[in-house]
């Protein structure tokens, strides 16, 4: 098995998986070109990867990175962190992989002879690479679509920051002390419960932004609710209003027409009648003031 088909069972499907989770968590303007240029890239990196040193093969794997914010839509805060947030996840799964493969061959991660050497590990630890990746990655990406593009309005490129630093301080964990990763146990003991709570405080802080995007909801819609109150007050007195006129007017006709037929008992049927035109030039008034007012 020659070093650049190590490296293509290697990576690519890890790439893939890792493509997919993207295309997942945004929303690509191009599905087509974005998944042709992503197996190219992958491709590509892998043929000459065995060729590369450590620094090389970190600007080589930089467009795989690059790619998804550039073909995709929606808020930039919302790609990048979803593209940092991916890449903290390859990069942790990478440290108990690499655990695994030293505990079953006691060999440096980055030895193809080894790797040849050893194809039952090779495949055991790429197997198990790959389903913790798909099990962290499928978090990531139930949490992260919990978002939408709006939920952060103010401070959302604080989420950003933090992972953009935290993903800097994974790099140096993994590339600066690279040459003495490969043949150190006690490193890898070491780093893999370190990655392990810095995904933690990751996925702390996703939990965080749910909660105050979820609070921000319920006072949009208290507010909204609030309003709506409002009016149905304001429609609630001046129906009120119009009963109270109602019954007052009612008691006043009452009254009114006690007047008359006492008017009326008493023979005196002009003033009753003078009384009875009063009474109706009240409620044409009241009737055409009630018009003007509806």
């Amino acid at each position: 098995m020659s070093n650049a088909l190590i490296d293509i069972v290697g990576t690519f499907p890890v790439q893939m998986v890792f493509a997919y989770a993207l295309s997942r968590m945004l929303v690509m303007r191009n599905a087509a070109l974005y998944w042709t240029l992503e197996i190219v890239l992958v491709l590509l990196l892998a043929c000459f990867r065995s060729q590369m040193d450590v620094g090389v093969k970190f600007l080589a794997a930089l467009p795989l990175s690059l790619l998804p914010i550039f073909l995709s839509e929606g808020a930039l805060s919302r790609r990048i962190l979803a593209v940092v947030l991916a890449n903290l996840v390859l990069f942790f799964v990478e440290l108990p992989g690499g655990a695994l493969w030293m505990a079953l061959t006691g060999t440096p991660v980055v030895d193809y002879d080894a790797t040849r050497a050893h194809l039952d590990a090779f495949a055991l630890t790429h197997a198990a690479h790959l389903a913790l990746l798909v099990a962290l990655l499928a978090v990531l990406c139930l949490l992260f679509n919990r978002f939408a593009d709006s939920a952060q309005k103010e401070g959302r490129w604080l989420p950003v920051a933090f992972t953009v630093v935290q993903l800097m301080l994974v790099n140096i964990i993994l590339v600066l002390p690279f040459g003495y990763i490969e043949s150190s146990a006690f490193y890898y003991a070491f780093s893999v419960p370190l990655s392990l709570l810095g995904l933690a405080a990751d996925l702390l802080l996703l939990f965080a932004m749910g909660r105050v995007a979820q609070k921000r909801r319920a006072d949009a819609r208290a507010a909204l609710l609030e309003e709506e109150l409002d009016r149905y007050l304001v429609r609630y007195e001046r129906f009120v209003e119009d009963v109270e006129q109602v019954a007052k007017l009612r008691h006043d006709m009452k009254n009114q027409v006690q007047v008359v037929l006492a008017l009326s008992e008493c023979k005196r049927f002009d003033e009753a009648r003078g009384h009875l035109e009063l009474v109706r030039d009240v409620l044409d008034a009241a009737s055409v003031s009630e018009g003007r007012a509806s």
